[in-house]
C-alpha cells in the first residue's frame, strides 16, 4: 500500500471478530483495543472509536452479515459514561452496565477502561449480571514467577449474562434463512 495515495483512516489495531451460536441465538464478537496516548493523541483515540462503531452498525445491516448481534468488548480507554469517548456508541444506541464506570478491570482494580457495549435488540436482553475474572489472584503465586501481568495480561477479562428470546429467535432464524 502506497502511503502516497493511501487516504482512508486505519484503526491503530484491527479488531478481532468472532461469531458463535447458543442454541438458535446467533451472535457476533468483535474485540477491540482502542489507542490510548496524551492530550494530543486524544483525537486520535476518538476517531478510532468513531470508525468502529460506524463499522459494526454498518455490518449489523449488512445482508452479508453472519448475524445483526453485535457486541463490542475489550480495552476501549473510555474511563466512564460520561468521558466524551463514550458518546460515539450512546449516540448509535450501544449500551453498557452501569457499573462498569467503577469496577476496575486492571489486575490492581484501579482503572475501568475495559467495556462490554451492545445495541439493544428484541433478540435477548440483559441479565443485570456482569463482573471480571480475577485470574491474577489465583495464578502464578510461585516463587519466582513474573506474573499475570507479564505472562498474560495487565487486564480482568469481563464477561456479562443476556437471556435469549428463544422464540423470537427461532422465528428469525426461519424467516431469514434465505436471505
Amino acid at each position: 500500500m502506497d502511503p502516497k495515495t493511501h487516504t482512508a483512516f486505519q484503526l491503530h489495531r484491527m479488531p478481532y471478530c468472532a461469531s458463535f451460536r447458543a442454541g438458535r441465538f446467533d451472535f457476533v464478537i468483535v474485540d477491540a483495543h482502542i489507542f490510548f496516548g496524551k492530550k494530543k493523541e486524544e483525537e486520535f483515540r476518538a476517531k478510532e472509536i468513531v470508525a468502529l462503531v460506524d463499522f459494526v452498525i454498518s455490518q449489523s445491516k449488512s445482508a452479508k452479515a453472519f448475524d445483526q448481534d453485535f457486541f463490542l468488548v475489550g480495552d476501549f480507554n473510555i474511563p466512564d459514561r460520561n468521558s466524551r469517548f463514550f458518546k460515539p456508541l450512546a449516540d448509535r444506541g450501544f449500551i453498557m452496565p452501569k457499573g462498569l464506570d467503577t469496577m476496575g478491570t486492571n489486575l490492581e482494580g484501579t482503572k475501568t477502561y475495559d467495556k462490554i457495549a451492545w445495541v439493544p435488540r428484541k433478540s435477548f436482553s440483559f441479565s443485570g449480571a456482569y463482573s471480571t475474572l480475577p485470574f491474577g489472584d489465583v495464578l502464578f503465586k510461585e516463587s519466582g514467577s513474573p506474573g499475570a501481568k507479564k505472562e498474560i495480561s495487565d487486564h480482568r477479562p469481563l464477561w456479562a449474562e443476556f437471556y435469549i428470546n428463544k422464540l423470537t429467535q427461532e422465528l428469525d432464524q426461519i424467516i431469514n434463512r434465505g436471505s
